[in-house]
């Protein structure tokens, strides 16, 4: 996982030799196996989930993924320079970037724009099948050889995050149902998204990745809030850029969508897309933990009990053959 930036020195005999000059970031994130790594994904992808609510109530859902785009690449790009991590040829640097618009692009409007006509629970719930869908995938295309035991820890994990989500669980309605629909494509393209990755992590250094990925999503999120905004959908209103809404929002940016994704391609780069989606059923636990401290959302017992089940669950993945890297 240590990237590594070749420089070209002369040895005593007057030979070129390529010397590798690890940075000191990659080097200790190598030392971290794919588990600790996948596991500190998710509680970054889980704990951002607050901070976007609370944004929600000053600012739009675009213009909340624009704020949080804009962090994100700050942050990825100076770690970028400061790291002086190689960048790759520019055939590939492209490739590279287009998948950004699976994710967090295509996933996270389409998940934005369901959210806003589902219930977040009833989000979660549908989320809740993305290993499922990953590791179906991942079998196919990727030719990956699934265990019984891995398929039967995947089950018993869906059923402990449908536990957390349950209370919060409405009627289906005719929207509901649409916004349903929705965050079930964003949970799809977020599949394809681990899929189409992990061959570009053997030309592209995972910092580097993300970096181009969420550039190009950014962009993707700038045009379509123009667009909107010349058809006079959803008007700017600069009386909305509350201070403490637009910092929540640039933090869950940076942990959210620049950390967080950091950490997955790390992961994802030692341990096969199928265990490594399986440990981001961890999200809505570490979601719900933190809105309990934060927000003073309560949790029942159901919920206690399925956040209990998800960490046997995942205690039991890391024992895996395949999990162990």
């Amino acid at each position: 996982m240590t990237q590594l930036v070749e420089t070209i020195k002369k040895d005593s005999f007057g030979e070129a030799t390529l010397l590798p000059i690890s940075t000191t970031l990659s080097t200790k994130l190598s030392k971290f196996p794919a588990v600790g790594l996948a596991v500190l994904c998710a509680a970054c992808f889980g704990v951002t989930v607050p901070m976007t609510k609370q944004s929600l109530v000053d600012l739009s859902p675009l213009m909340i993924l624009v704020i949080q785009g804009i962090s994100s690449i700050i942050f990825l790009w100076s770690v970028v320079l400061y790291q002086k991590v190689e960048l790759p040829k520019k055939s590939v640097a492209w490739s590279a970037s287009l998948i950004g618009f699976l994710e967090p692009g295509l996933s996270y409007i389409f998940a934005t724009i369901g959210l806003s006509l589902t219930t977040a629970s009833n989000a979660t719930l549908i989320s809740v099948s993305e290993p499922i869908i990953t590791i179906a995938l991942a079998a196919v295309l990727l030719k990956e050889k699934i265990s019984s035991p891995l398929i039967k820890l995947a089950l018993v994990a869906c059923v402990g995050v449908g536990m957390v989500a349950s209370p919060s669980i409405t009627n289906i309605t005719g929207d509901s149902l649409t916004g349903d629909f929705l965050v079930m494509l964003g949970v799809v393209c977020a599949s394809l998204y681990a899929i189409v990755a992990r061959p570009l992590l053997k030309k592209v250094a995972p910092l580097v990745l993300v970096a181009l990925q969420q550039s190009f999503a950014l962009a993707w999120f700038v045009l379509i809030l123009t667009i909107l905004q010349l058809m006079g959908q959803n008007p700017i209103n600069l009386g909305q850029f509350h201070f403490e809404s637009v910092l929540l929002a640039m933090i869950s940016g940076i942990v959210g969508q620049g950390l967080a994704f950091w950490l997955y391609l790390l992961a994802l780069r030692t341990s096969g897309v199928s265990v490594t989606s399986l440990y981001l059923t961890l999200i809505p636990l570490f979601g719900v933990a933190t809105a309990y401290v934060t927000l003073g959302e309560r949790l029942s017992l159901i919920q206690t009990l399925g956040g209990g089940l998800i960490l046997v669950v995942v205690l039991f993945i890391s024992q895996l053959p395949e999990a162990k890297h």
